[in-house]
């Protein structure tokens, strides 16, 4: 009811979601607004991870908490583990019936003209997971929101003035990672992405969040915030 009010009228479904046994873990790229998680629920009651601010926010906080979604603090790295112990009891187990897991493995939003580094975390139990990719098809992008773009409430606002949005989910098949990509969750995760961005025709990046982090840093000493793109994740490797 949400994406009709919003103007989300007709969704284009390509393919069809596995069930849990088939694949505990969903994956979404590129991942650009909040309209994509409507987008997924859409389709089916996933659950997911949000960033620890919203659980208290209103409306959002408790739809949230409503489908057992995992509260992660991006600044705490007790809470980054804490979340991938939780996601690897989830995918793996058996005794209770968790709800699916979709995850954007990107972690933050985007403006979807690549894809940026994909983390580890829907990677790190090994399981199967299913990748799908969403497409916000409007000539007019009313829905990114990025470190140096609109408000989200300013979003919001330019998105209701459209009279209609058009969206397309491509679901692809479930993908089964090779011994390898078990022992290995980069690998895992950077040979998903590859997928994604075949399939999308979308070249990729090694930035992070931590390079957004920068920008607005950089943005507050009064500096280009260029200059907080460094692929923070090509930095971390040599440290």
């Amino acid at each position: 009811s949400i994406l009709f009010v919003l103007g989300f009228y007709w969704i284009k479904i390509n393919g069809k979601l596995a069930d849990r046994n088939e694949a505990p873990i969903i994956v979404i790229a590129p991942h650009s607004s909040f309209q994509d998680m409507l987008i997924m629920d859409s389709l089916r009651p996933l659950s997911g991870l949000s960033r620890l601010e919203n659980k208290g926010a209103p409306i959002l906080g408790p739809s949230l908490s409503m489908l057992e979604t995992i509260f992660v603090s991006r600044m705490d790295p007790k809470s980054h583990q804490e979340t991938i112990n939780e996601i690897i009891k989830r995918s793996t187990d058996t005794k209770y019936e968790w709800p699916q897991l979709m995850i954007f493995p990107e972690g933050t939003g985007e403006n979807r003209t690549c894809l940026i580094n994909f983390k580890c975390g829907a990677f790190i139990p090994g399981v199967p997971i299913q990748p799908v990719a969403i497409r916000l098809l409007n000539k007019v992008d009313t829905y990114s929101w990025v470190a140096d773009g609109p408000s989200p409430l300013m979003l919001l606002f330019h998105t209701v003035c459209q009279f209609r949005h058009k969206a397309a989910v491509d679901i692809l098949p479930v993908y089964h990672p090779s011994p390898e990509e078990k022992e290995n969750p980069q690998m895992y995760a950077d040979n998903v992405r590859k997928l994604l961005s075949n399939f999308l025709s979308l070249p990729v990046t090694n930035h992070t969040y931590e390079d957004c982090c920068l920008m607005v840093e950089a943005k507050k000493l009064k500096l280009p915030m260029d200059c907080g793109i460094v692929e923070f994740r090509n930095v971390h490797k040599e440290l």
